[in-house]
């Protein structure tokens, strides 16, 4: 995977290691760093290798909540940290790299961070003893009230939120803090870089050309599709997320006709037909009214732009058989709100009169999130070339209906005025 040319935390960890990694060691990282190690680097998902031939391990620090607790564990107790900054920490084994000053700050929020991952690992492991523990303590007594403080505490931090009782400011809020953390946007596997690299390939195929063309792309993160187009008349992209926002122009608003606004995109601030294509890549699935988003890219578009719309697909293979074996479906992401069907989202698309025009699939994961089978399998499928490669053909043969995620591309029937 190429480092980007923008993130300056990635850029001065990658130069740190290459300084300072010797032939023949190996290093366990993030996929981020894997065009720049090619033969060096390790899985988070190879735990049992730390400390035997492997010498150096990168965290990234808003990825700890995807990393097993027991790896961590050992990166810790059997190397050292030699480097830090806002995002990643270098533990390394290397005597001849001196011990950075574990009273920095970059290294403080990392343990604080392991901190509360511990906190986690012993609610999940230990709640039936500290349920006894509650109840053999005298009850009204100080220790019980100090228990019960520290147990709710816990309680409260290993919960994911369920963002459909949330409000618009309360989402705002929460994407600001992932934001200004640098926690979206984690690429765990080698597959997480292959889905993003087809999402992209297929906006690209689907909407070309563009250099004519007035875009807006609602909730673009950071960017979104901005890095994707070379030429065109404008760019605008918006999102909930003032930081988000800000972070956009700083890595792309220097390229000429590109802004981006904070906006939301239920409630546009834009004249009437004013763009030729509106791009929602994955957002339908974070909107409390999703219909209501897709009614103002219908206003804003001019007649006979287009509509390109992107969501994970809640009738995926994986899910059908999950269904198959009894059990609940599941989203693949704790901030979505609702996810959609195929079918769902095309019915929603045209009765706000989109009239379909193409659709694809992409990825297809049988086993995907599946309780007692995902553990098994993924980390050994989702960081091989090969496999990732099939699973991507996969989902192109099977289409919207069935693969991981759809896309897809509507326009808005009419005449130009």
């Amino acid at each position: 995977m190429a480092l980007s040319n923008h993130d300056k935390y990635l850029l001065d960890t990658a130069k740190f290691v290459e300084d300072h990694l010797l032939n023949g060691e190996r290093l366990m990282a993030p996929t981020q760093f894997w065009e720049k190690f090619p033969e060096k680097i390790l899985p988070y998902s190879a735990s049992s290798l730390i400390g035997q031939n492997c010498q150096w391990a990168v965290i990234h620090k808003g990825m700890l909540r995807t990393i097993d607790y027991g790896l961590l564990k050992d990166a810790t107790k059997k190397f050292k940290p030699v480097f830090a900054n806002e995002a990643f920490i270098v533990f390394s084994t290397h005597k001849e790299v001196p011990e950075i000053d574990r009273d920095s700050p970059h290294i403080q929020s990392f343990w604080k961070k392991m901190k509360l991952q511990r906190l986690k690992m012993l609610f999940k492991v230990n709640t039936i003893k500290k349920l006894i523990i509650l109840f053999v303590i005298p009850l009204g007594s100080n220790i019980e009230r100090k228990i019960k403080k520290k147990i709710k505490k816990i309680l409260l931090s290993t919960q994911e939120l369920d963002y459909s009782t949330l409000s618009v400011s309360e989402i705002k809020k929460l994407m600001d803090e992932r934001f200004s953390k640098k926690e979206a946007y984690n690429l765990v596997y080698l597959w997480d870089k292959a889905r993003a690299d087809e999402l992209n390939k297929i906006t690209i195929e689907l909407i070309s050309p563009t250099h004519e063309k007035r875009i807006l792309e609602i909730g673009c993160g950071i960017g979104g599709s901005a890095p994707l187009i070379s030429e065109c008349r404008e760019f605008v992209g918006t999102d909930l997320s003032e930081i988000g926002m800000s972070e956009a122009n700083r890595l792309f608003g220097d390229k000429p006709n590109f802004r981006f606004v904070p906006m939301d995109a239920m409630d546009l601030k834009f004249d009437d037909e004013q763009f030729d294509i509106v791009l929602a890549r994955e957002v339908i699935e974070h909107l409390p009214e999703p219909h209501r988003a897709i009614r103002e890219a219908f206003r804003v578009l001019k007649p006979n732009g287009l509509f390109l719309v992107t969501s994970p697909n809640r009738d995926s293979l994986h899910l059908r058989v999950n269904r198959m074996l009894g059990r609940a479906d599941f989203k693949c992401c704790f901030d979505h709100i609702k996810e959609y069907t195929f079918r769902e989202a095309e019915e929603m698309l045209t009765k706000e009169g989109f009239a379909m025009k193409d659709t694809r699939g992409i990825f297809l994961m049988p086993y995907w999130g599946i309780p007692d089978i995902d553990l098994y399998v993924r980390h050994l499928t989702d960081n091989d070339p090969e496999m990732i490669e099939l699973l991507r053909k996969l989902g192109e043969r099977v289409g919207a209906e069935y693969a991981f995620q759809f896309v897809i591309l509507c326009i808005k029937p009419g005449t130009v005025k």
